[in-house]
């Protein structure tokens, strides 16, 4: 009688998955997956549903003991399925989120800048700037600092939600 933990350990496998990959698509730790692995531990069944999609198989699959790896059918996948983010996708939200960070560090420094060269007033005999810098281009870049940071929220937002 195979348990739950050695059919996780099986499926993984065979789809070629680590623990930590695994963990990522389900929204839970390296460890617990280890530890359902190691029958010391259950998945609930939210992760059990979760499994399910990621493994293409149905809950009575988990749950009966003498089910077989019956794949379940492509109508039901896609209805019952959430859906799965490979580390690809992961690897793409790390490296937009820095650009937008490296982006936003420039466009702060930029801002500094230009604003102190627009409102610098210019009193005296001696014009403090030698650059005609115009109040557009300071709003132009405090603009793009607020949409690269909006950006920057939702990429940080859907990298932390995602299960």
């Amino acid at each position: 009688m195979e348990q739950i933990g050695d059919k996780i350990y099986r499926l993984r496998k065979e789809k070629g998955l680590s623990q930590e990959d695994l963990g990522f698509e389900i929204g839970v730790s390296r460890q617990a997956i280890s530890k359902w692995e190691a029958n010391t531990m259950q998945p609930n069944l939210d992760n059990i549903k979760s499994l399910c999609s990621i493994f293409n198989v149905n809950t009575d699959y988990f749950i009966n003991d003498n089910c077989s790896t019956e794949k379940i059918n492509q109508e039901t996948a896609i209805a019952s399925a959430k859906p799965i983010t490979s580390n690809k996708n992961k690897k793409l939200f790390i490296i937009l989120s820095v650009v937008l960070g490296i982006i936003i560090f420039v466009l702060v420094f930029a801002i500094v800048i230009v604003g102190h060269s627009v409102f610098t007033p210019n009193k005296g005999a001696f014009q403090v700037t030698s650059t005609n810098i115009q109040l557009p281009v300071f709003v132009i870049l405090c603009v793009l600092f607020v949409a690269a940071l909006i950006g920057e929220i939702v990429l940080l937002i859907k990298l932390l939600h995602r299960k």
